[in-house]
């Protein structure tokens, strides 16, 4: 009786927030979907319960069969809701990961003082965040390091080829300066989005380089 009350209740909960434009949104969306079929399985259960109890119905051994069948797909898929959100996350973070890999070896590697220790027991993403957080702090010191002019670029591909040519060529645009690229960081939004752009265009100039 309990979980024929409580299912439903927890899947009105899971579905009402659920947004399909988002991993979260999916992963309520799967979570609803599998308390349905938990709900399915308690009101068969109930309702055999009562009908053999007090109606005097014949037992029925195929519906032990059926709720069984139902609640192993209903469990499949609140796993599978359950742990989309920080599966997705965890690839998330790695694709970062390797995007600012080389880009961010070669500041960090000039610049050691930003490394920060990640918390204790922190995600994959936490730790993504940390790294692209030391990456752009060693960029902003490398850049406040050798100063510039007052150029005022602020499209994000221009400036951060402009960064990566700095770099890996040593030749610096007449432009590029703190003032362009914290312009074009605020014009990317997020800091990791930023992040990749640098990281992107450092991995073509690199290709350019060796070719």
């Amino acid at each position: 009786m309990f979980s024929a009350l409580l299912c439903p209740a927890l899947m009105v909960m899971a579905a009402r927030p659920a947004d399909l434009r988002t991993v979260t949104g999916w992963s309520l969306a799967l979570l609803s979907a599998g308390l349905a079929a938990a709900t399915v399985w308690a009101w068969i259960r109930l309702v055999y319960f009562v009908a053999v109890r007090y109606g005097g119905a014949a037992p029925m051994p195929a519906v032990f069969e059926v709720t069984r069948a139902v609640s192993a797909a209903g469990v499949l898929v609140i796993f599978v809701g359950m742990m989309l959100s920080p599966m997705v996350s965890w690839v998330r973070a790695r694709r970062v990961l390797r995007a600012i890999g080389p880009m961010y070896a070669e500041l960090v590697g000039r610049w050691p003082g930003v490394r920060r220790p990640s918390r204790r027991g922190s995600s994959a993403d936490e730790k993504a965040s940390d790294r692209v957080t030391e990456l752009l702090d060693a960029l902003s010191l490398e850049i406040e390091q050798a100063g510039g002019s007052d150029g005022t670029g602020t499209e994000q591909r221009e400036v951060a080829a402009a960064v990566a040519d700095w770099l890996i060529s040593g030749h610096r645009c007449a432009a590029l300066n703190g003032e362009s690229v914290r312009s074009a960081a605020l014009a990317a939004g997020l800091d990791r989005r930023w992040a990749v752009t640098l990281a992107q265009a450092y991995r073509e100039k690199q290709r350019e380089v060796v070719a």
